[in-house]
């Protein structure tokens, strides 16, 4: 049976050298690692088995702390553990616990995520589907979570909010930039014009009583 050799504490890592070769690395919160001891043996089987759970704990804490700063779909995150090296397998045994547990919520993060988007740089509903698929999130939770997006007040409170770095003058320039912009977001081109003249439109005067 494989015997322990040594046990070190590097960081937040605890590694554990055994005597035929093998080593285990894990997170200093990893109870079974933190169990082990030099001299101790521990028959093979049985290290397997910690080897395994200790790299579940890790893309566990991993993607804890990832989900910390925003929501993330279950399908970022796969790709992000599967990129430290963690295998594929003990990726979904992790990920199918954090679902379990209330942390992995693909419709919250669909929801933080056009709301993110709508606070910082407003676009339509259609391009907010295709961003959200590309994200891993189902189409019909895409299509759910946009259905109240109003593309036509959107395109014009963009169009709207770069009125007044052009003066009356600069029609065609205004036109030409903020449609692009409008094109960019994906605002169909029918709807990006009357968004365009409705913000170049004078304001209408006030009547007198």
């Amino acid at each position: 049976m494989p015997r322990v050799d040594a046990v070190r504490r590097r960081g937040r890592s605890l590694l554990v050298d055994f005597d035929d070769g093998s080593a285990l690395r894990c997170d200093r919160d990893f109870l079974p690692g933190r169990r082990l001891a030099v001299g101790q043996e521990i028959e093979a089987a049985i290290l397997a088995r910690v080897v395994r759970e200790a790299a579940r704990h890790d893309a566990e804490r991993t993607a804890l702390r990832w989900l910390a700063v925003r929501p993330r779909s279950r399908t970022e995150l796969r790709g992000r553990l599967r990129a430290t090296g963690i295998a594929g397998d003990v990726v979904e045994e992790a990920l199918g616990r954090l679902a379990e547990q209330g942390y992995l919520d693909d419709q919250a993060f669909a929801e933080a995520w056009v709301d993110r988007r709508q606070r910082s740089r407003p676009r339509s509903q259609r391009m907010l589907r295709s961003e959200l698929r590309q994200q891993g999130v189902a189409a019909d939770l895409a299509e759910a979570v946009t259905s109240d997006i109003d593309d036509e007040a959107a395109a014009l409170d963009i169009a709207v909010g770069q009125r007044g770095r052009f003066d009356r003058d600069e029609w065609e320039a205004y036109r030409q930039r903020t449609g692009g912009l409008l094109l960019r977001r994906g605002f169909a081109d029918g709807l990006s014009q009357r968004a365009l003249r409705s913000a170049w439109a004078p304001p209408s005067p006030v009547g007198r009583g």
